[in-house]
């Protein structure tokens, strides 16, 4: 996982704060997706792409100094808010994956929705999408947005889904 500290702690920088670990594993993901090499897999799970490798490794992240991770009781919930930490500069300063791909990342990240209910709704999508096209299977909008539907049941409603498709086409993400 060469760079995942540098790339966690660059994202959080440019980000200011990310509102959650569900959050920050959609940005992994579309990070992932448009070619960063972050070495990280995602599969589909409750919440969108999910990648069991850098769950294990935030903490590793942690540790380094490379991002902070506030934890806050929010009535039954727990909420995260990861930030950058104290050695973020200087682990981001020594890392050639950040110099490399800086402007394609910055691109990404202002691109992408902040709140992450919207984030997990358009990683779901792309997912979908991208799965679709990878095993030959039709992904035009409708049967995009029945997909997504089926996973995520009524948490968005069709025009929710339509428009997330939409935005997604219309930044060039898929």
């Amino acid at each position: 996982m060469m760079g995942l500290g540098a790339l966690a702690a660059y994202v959080t920088m440019r980000q200011g704060q990310i509102k959650g670990k569900k959050a920050f594993q959609k940005i992994f993901y579309f990070l992932t997706s448009s070619g960063i090499p972050t070495g990280l897999t995602f599969r589909i799970y409750h919440y969108g792409p999910y990648s069991s490798a850098l769950d294990y490794e935030m903490d590793n992240i942690h540790m380094q100094g490379a991002i902070t991770m506030e934890q806050e009781q929010n009535g039954r919930f727990q909420a995260w808010t990861i930030q950058p930490g104290p050695q973020a500069q200087d682990i981001i300063a020594e890392d050639q994956i950040v110099k490399e791909y800086k402007s394609k990342i910055d691109d990404l990240l202002s691109i992408l929705p902040d709140d992450p209910k919207t984030l997990e709704l358009w990683s779901t999508t792309h997912f979908v999408i991208v799965s679709k096209k990878r095993y030959g299977k039709n992904a035009d909008p409708e049967s995009v947005i029945k997909t997504v539907q089926e996973i995520k049941g009524d948490k968005f409603s069709l025009d929710e889904i339509r428009n997330a498709y939409d935005e997604l086409m219309d930044h060039q993400l898929i």
